[in-house]
């Protein structure tokens, strides 16, 4: 079992470091733009002061940038901490809903996971920008402005299934899409995350039944640790 932490304050990136020496393997930065720092600007410096630990988001909301603009997000941290990159996206509840805004709905949602995996695979996508449809891929790669070549690392696109979920509960029924079929074309290839953060001791049944399926399944259980607060997910 893995063991993370998330943290999203620019001042304090000492705290990843020092979580790396302790040896936890991984860092989500959550995406907040009216309560937290920067996501991008704090991974970029905790690209620069670890040497181990996985860098990623947890997660990036849709709703606040273009895919092609999130995909370059992340492959350009990834040139600062080449092949230790991971982005994760979600329909987006806290970051949409302190603008007074919903969470991006399924469909779209789909749409622009689609395209960020196309684009940080190298690929050449189709996409489409207030009514116009272009080919679009990442150009002048030679320069190494950002850093496609690890692949292995960042081209995996994260998404929370329950995320997919809860946004698709909370904007009403979409029958024009297969939930399913969503969750699957987003699935990570090797790993499922599922975040659970909350008090020592306080885990609910929700977290020992993920805990136990992910067991089950053979995939990695990520837990993630807040600073300040933790929840124990006591698996088999």
């Amino acid at each position: 079992m893995d063991f993370g932490i998330v943290h999203a304050k620019i001042d304090e990136i000492g705290y990843i470091t020092h979580a790396e020496n302790l040896g936890y393997t991984h860092c989500w930065v959550t995406d907040s733009q009216m309560i937290r720092s920067n996501c991008w600007a704090v991974l970029a410096l905790a690209a620069q002061q670890t040497r181990r630990m996985r860098l990623g988001t947890g997660v990036n909301v849709p709703g606040l940038r273009l895919a092609p603009v999130a995909a370059n997000g992340i492959a350009t941290i990834n040139r600062l901490a080449p092949g230790r990159c991971f982005i994760g996206l979600g329909t987006g509840h806290t970051a949409m809903r302190t603008l007074g805004q919903k969470p991006m709905r399924l469909g779209p949602f789909k749409e622009y996971v689609q395209t960020v995996r196309a684009l940080l695979r190298g690929e050449e996508v189709d996409y489409t920008l207030n009514g116009e449809t272009h080919p679009i891929r990442f150009q002048m790669r030679e320069h190494r402005f950002i850093d496609l070549d690890h692949t292995d690392a960042v081209g995996q696109v994260i998404d929370h299934p329950q995320l997919v979920a809860d946004g698709a509960q909370r904007d009403g029924p979409q029958p024009d899409v297969d939930r399913a079929a969503v969750a699957d074309s987003v699935a990570t290839r090797t790993e499922q995350l599922h975040p659970v953060v909350g008090h020592v001791g306080d885990c609910d049944e929700t977290s020992r039944e993920d805990c136990h399926r992910s067991h089950r399944s053979g995939f990695k259980q990520r837990i993630m640790l807040r600073l300040l607060g933790v929840r124990q997910c006591l698996g088999p």
